[in-house]
């Protein structure tokens, strides 16, 4: 870069200042460097431009791109950290930019393969240093053997089984219940900063609140929670702003006390306290923290204590939303409110921030759709990522807003990147397993595998039932449905009892059996089932739906076309269009019959995901086409994400009567179900292997 007077050297030094301290912000642009300047974007592309011959927008992509040469150089972060930390909103693309500047791949740095030449440097002969070079080698290799050796207790983890743990509330009778209140957030966030320790699987705050000034015994506790270990906190004097507690590690089925601790907590300084009692409970499970965990664990979230207090107030109301969604949308208003106070206070709070972009996320999911809801999901979730594009939170923030914008590829990256700094984030596991569910196929991003995979990660960290947390119900459903999907259809119908053990009258609940007993060919039961769920719940168009569909698969298409008027007329869905039509046909009504018949075909064709060759072969049935519709069906025995009970369509729906005895069409069947058969054994195969599912069940 030929820079010609001390004029253009100030430009590129302010320019790569500016540029630098808005790395993390992805949407930091050619507009808002114009921006900061005080200059005219035009003048400042013309100024780059005679002293570099580069663009203003390659200017600010190589300004990242050398940051996170440095960055890899560290060897501190991985590769997907540092896109997201440089301002990369997609690992792939990060890999790609890097490759195309530098002329190799970010993972060669510091694997000794990337060809990095410097300047003037002299060629040295291979022949005359070999001998060098391999003696380094053996030197070197010798040196690890002995340094894994000696260190390993101090710097490498064995993997193993997560350490499963329960921190009950504080025992105690403090006379201040404003001291109580504080006592208890400073546990809630220690059992925050547990789960970010990958050895570590502490139950939720929701599930231990039941056990506040409880009588149980410890081993019957331990049974409820399925723990190994119970902490228990005991405040013995309160002292100058000082709790002094006693922090008991207590192996639980045996009752067994192994080690205890005195910790002074100043609650006047929350966020210390909750490090300190982080730090003594790691060192009694002789835990020790990676680099990245201990920088989230001491890092200071505000400097405003009256900020903190009203964050942590929100969160309180958030989680009693998050735990009870039915009935508590007015926690999710008040959760909002509290944050806003939080930002007054302290508009650089990052967490305040993402909570923010969060919780308006979630308030517009439940119907409630102000046009300034997606302008303040974008302003809170970009402003939290820039002030910490390190935390799980901050990621999930960007997440919804990607989602807000119908950007499901880009948000999938920034959950399973939460992840990575939060394992046990139950957020990031929900929406993942939504998204890989994807409309049962109509979507690209449909995976059978994955869907049961995060749906199983969300029951394996989830609260016990018995904690009278209400959305268990919601998780045994997902997982029901997942298992469902894959053709687990045993495992479907344990998981859906179980959501209906909690409450007889999920009526949703008692759908989905409904679901799983038709796919089992119980197609009388699921209308008992389904008639059940509408006396329990008559408001559900899915529900209603699923009845004259069941009826329809029965060949009683009168009965099915009475229930179909019954709820308010013709369907509204694209995949029931043929169905609707074939029945229009069968009651002389041709006229109409025709109408969804090409409705039928605009919406197969719309289709993006796997089963969009199903439904061109059911549209190609409908219309007597039996070659396209063959074609089209030997396309789809190629697929792989959709769901199960397809399968039972094309066996069973009344569509394909006049076609199901040809040889052709049983060789595809046989060909589809032998193909499901292994996906569905290499999934089982793939999650024993990750321990999510057990050779014997789950």
């Amino acid at each position: 870069m030929a820079v010609n007077t001390h004029e253009d050297q100030a430009l590129l030094k302010r320019l790569t200042a500016i540029v630098e301290a808005n790395l993390s912000d992805e949407h930091f642009g050619v507009n808002e460097l114009a921006q900061k300047t005080g200059l005219s974007r035009s003048h400042i592309h013309r100024r780059l431009k005679s002293i570099s011959n580069k663009s203003l927008s390659q200017f600010i992509r190589e300004v990242r791109l050398e940051k996170a040469k440095e960055l890899l150089e560290e060897g501190n972060l991985t590769g997907s950290e540092i896109a997201y930390k440089v301002g990369f909103g997609s690992p792939s693309y990060f890999i790609k930019s890097f490759h195309d500047y530098f002329g190799y791949p970010p993972g060669k740095i510091g694997s000794g393969k990337a060809d990095i030449k410097k300047p003037g440097r002299d060629k040295i002969s291979y022949n005359a240093n070999r001998w060098i070079i391999i003696t380094s080698a053996i030197f070197v290799l010798v040196f690890a053997l002995f340094f894994i050796q000696v260190f390993n207790p101090f710097f490498f983890k064995k993997s193993g089984p997560k350490i499963s743990i329960a921190v009950l509330p504080a025992s105690c009778e403090l006379s201040d219940s404003c001291q109580f209140n504080v006592l208890n957030q400073i546990i809630q966030n220690v059992i925050n900063n547990l789960s970010l320790v990958n050895e570590i699987d502490p139950k939720p705050w929701p599930s231990l609140r039941q056990y506040l000034n409880s009588d149980k015994p410890i081993p019957k506790i331990t049974q409820e929670l399925h723990v190994k270990y119970i902490v228990e906190t005991q405040v013995f004097n309160v002292f100058n702003g000082e709790i002094q507690l006693n922090v008991n590690l207590i192996e639980g089925n045996k009752n067994t006390q192994l080690s205890t601790n005195s910790v002074n907590l100043d609650y006047s300084n929350a966020q210390i306290a909750v490090q300190d009692f982080t730090k003594v409970l790691l060192k009694q499970l002789n835990v020790k923290m990676t680099p990245l965990v201990y920088e989230r664990i001491t890092r200071i979230i505000t400097n405003n204590p009256i900020a903190l207090q009203f964050y942590w107030d929100g969160m309180d109301s958030f989680n009693q939303w998050f735990w009870h969604k039915e009935s508590q949308t007015d926690k999710l208003k008040q959760a909002i409110y509290l944050f806003e106070k939080a930002l007054k206070y302290d508009n650089h709070f990052a967490l305040a921030n993402a909570q923010m972009a969060v919780s308006y996320y979630k308030l517009k999911e439940t119907g409630i759709d102000v046009e300034s809801f997606s302008e303040k999901i974008e302003l809170h979730s970009k402003r939290a990522f820039s002030l910490d594009s390190l935390n799980d939170i901050c990621m999930i923030a960007k997440a919804y807003a990607c989602l807000n914008k119908g950007d499901n590829e880009l948000a999938i990256s920034y959950f399973e990147q939460a992840l990575k700094y939060n394992p046990n984030s139950l957020m990031a596991l929900r929406e993942l397993n939504r998204i890989y569910e994807a409309s049962m196929g109509i979507s690209p991003f449909r995976n059978n595998e994955k869907q049961l995979e995060y749906a199983l990660r969300v029951i394996h960290s989830e609260i016990p039932e018995n904690s009278r947390v209400g959305i268990t119900k919601y998780d045994y459903v997902n997982l029901a449905v997942a298992f469902r999907h894959s053709g687990f259809l045993e495992e479907a119908l344990i998981y859906i009892n179980k959501a209906i053990e909690i409450d007889t009258n999920y009526a949703m609940g008692i759908a989905h059996k409904s679901q799983i007993v038709t796919d089992l060919k119980g197609y009388q039961h699921s209308i008992m089932l389904l008639n059940e769920s509408i006396e329990k719940d008559s408001t559900n168009l899915f529900v209603k739906d699923w009845l004259w569909l069941t009826y329809y698969m029965l060949h009683d298409f009168e009965t099915a076309y009475r229930y179909l008027m019954k709820f308010g007329g013709m369907p509204a869905s694209g995949s029931f269009f043929g169905r609707a039509s074939l029945m229009l046909k069968e009651r002389k009504e041709d006229e109409k019959a025709q109408e969804f018949l090409e409705k039928y075909f605009e919406y197969a064709k719309s289709i993006k995901g796997p089963i969009k060759s199903f439904h061109l072969s059911q549209y190609y049935f409908l219309i007597g086409d039996s070659k396209n519709a063959i074609e089209q069906l030997k396309t789809f025995s190629k697929e792989e994400n959709y769901p199960n009970w397809i399968i039972r369509v094309i066996e069973d729906d009344p569509i394909n009567d006049n076609f199901r005895n040809l040889p052709e069409f049983k060789r595809i069947l046989k060909k589809i179900k032998k193909r499901f058969r292994k996906n569905h054994e290499k999934i089982k195969d793939n999650l024993e292997k990750k321990g999510l599912l057990l050779a014997s069940g789950v």
